[in-house]
């Protein structure tokens, strides 16, 4: 998990020098020696610690969308990032099979609404030539009943393989999903603030 945000820190250094008067010193029957020396002015590089506090004004923790194992974490505690920037891979082996799998099983579907399709047409056409007999002698009510009875299977298959081709684009597009989740982005740009995973762990929805 990543504890994300935009982080603003402000703070001021205050730096007090001591200024330590003193009378000058007596020696015993006069004044004591005094060393000098030329006062110059020049620049001083000094680091200094400063203490301070991190204000964001937006935050947010980013955690992974599907399950499997961390194959690479791309930021530290502290980096800044764009929106859309990628912060860690998951595992995209087993995703990929999935969803080669599931698009096989659409295609599957798809070709199944086909040949259901063709048999609703086969079964309406023998209905039609049935029903067209009914006005002369060679019209059979046994078989204008038979013709009924298949176009009703013929319907009821059709509904079958359309759910089946429905549930088969769901479960593509679930992987597909899956698949483009196993890049964890940065959802608007700021600075990591904290990073809970690394490569080689398996992390749960």
């Amino acid at each position: 998990m990543f504890v994300y945000g935009i982080r603003y820190a402000a703070g001021a250094i205050v730096c007090m020098a001591a200024l330590h008067l003193t009378e000058p010193a007596q020696a015993q029957g006069g004044p004591a020696g005094v060393l000098t020396e030329i006062v110059e002015r020049r620049e001083v590089s000094e680091t200094v610690p400063v203490y301070g506090q991190f204000v964001t004004n937006r935050e947010s923790e980013v955690a992974v969308r599907v399950a499997g194992a961390v194959t690479e974490v791309f930021v530290e505690t502290g980096d800044v990032v764009a929106q859309g920037d990628v912060l860690a891979v998951l595992d995209r082996e087993l995703l990929e099979i999935l969803l080669r799998g599931a698009e096989a099983a659409l295609s599957e579907a798809q070709a199944g609404v086909e040949v259901a399709q063709a048999g609703l047409l086969l079964a309406e056409r023998g209905f039609r030539r049935v029903e067209g007999l009914r006005e002369s002698n060679a019209f059979s009510q046994g078989q204008f009943e038979d013709r009924e009875g298949e176009v009703a299977r013929a319907r009821g298959e059709m509904a079958r393989a359309e759910a089946r081709l429905l549930n088969a684009r769901a479960d593509q597009a679930q992987a597909a999903y899956n698949l483009s989740r196993a890049e964890v982005r940065a959802p608007f740009s700021g600075t990591v603030m904290d990073v809970g995973i690394a490569a080689g762990e398996f992390v749960q929805v």
